[in-house]
């Protein structure tokens, strides 16, 4: 109603409150059943929430630090398979080397042989490797000059093995193990990473849930952000530790 003695007018409008943040309202102002509903349900809502979050959040912290392990895993096999196998290439080489020193003194020794000398047979038999005498004593046992079944030189026989080319083989075996160590740790670190991002997104699923104003969506986001924290857990579980 007008004020009297010069006061300014002014009508007296009934106060309504404000709807609250998410809800919907009726024509007349009023709250609506849906937004009554919603209400009545936030805070366990909210509570759902946190507990995601937190979980979320330690999971994929976890889920990281992992990751970074099974990659520090990934490049150690990597730089041991490199070494080990450098290191059988330099065996395998120097039992080349040594096979090529046994040869080339059996060689002289047959030609001495065939010319009669026995001096310079002796000679050169005194100066054999001693890798290379037993399969030359094995050999020799077999009478090659008269037996045709014998075989054709000592480097035939199976007591010719030299240490180098048994350490090389068994090098080039750990470096192989080594790689496949590599491999397996690679495939763990991706897990994990693939893990904190997924874990990531029900982060952010969940942080935006809260603010989205129509109801279902808002739901199906929470509902989605729980599928997904799952697997997240899941998955985290099942992964070895490294």
């Amino acid at each position: 109603m007008a004020a009297h003695g010069g006061g300014s007018a002014h009508l007296d409008v009934p106060h309504r409150a404000r709807p609250r943040h998410g809800t919907t309202t009726n024509a007349d102002g009023s709250e609506s059943p849906e937004a009554d509903r919603w209400v009545k349900w936030e805070p366990a809502v909210d509570a759902v929430l946190v507990a995601m979050l937190a979980i979320a959040s330690l999971v994929a912290a976890w889920s990281a630090y992992q990751a970074h392990h099974w990659n520090g895993a990934q490049s150690s096999n990597y730089a041991n398979a490199t070494a080990l196998l450098t290191e059988s290439t330099r065996q395998s080489t120097l039992a080349m080397q040594l096979t090529t020193i046994d040869v080339t003194t059996f060689t002289n020794y047959i030609n001495a042989l065939a010319t009669g000398n026995t001096e310079l047979t002796d000679f050169y038999t005194a100066r054999f490797r001693p890798d290379f005498k037993p399969a030359f004593n094995a050999w020799i046992a077999q009478d090659p000059l008269t037996n045709a079944n014998a075989p054709p030189s000592p480097f035939a026989m199976a007591d010719y093995l030299l240490p180098e080319t048994v350490l090389a083989t068994d090098l080039g075996a750990q470096a192989e193990a080594a790689f496949a160590e590599g491999e397996e740790s690679k495939h763990y670190s991706e897990e994990y990473v693939f893990n904190t991002v997924l874990l990531a997104t029900v982060l952010f699923f969940a942080g935006i849930a809260p603010r989205v104003r129509w109801m279902p969506a808002s739901i199906a986001l929470i509902a989605l952000s729980c599928v997904m924290l799952t697997f997240g857990i899941i998955d985290a579980v099942q992964l070895p530790v490294a």
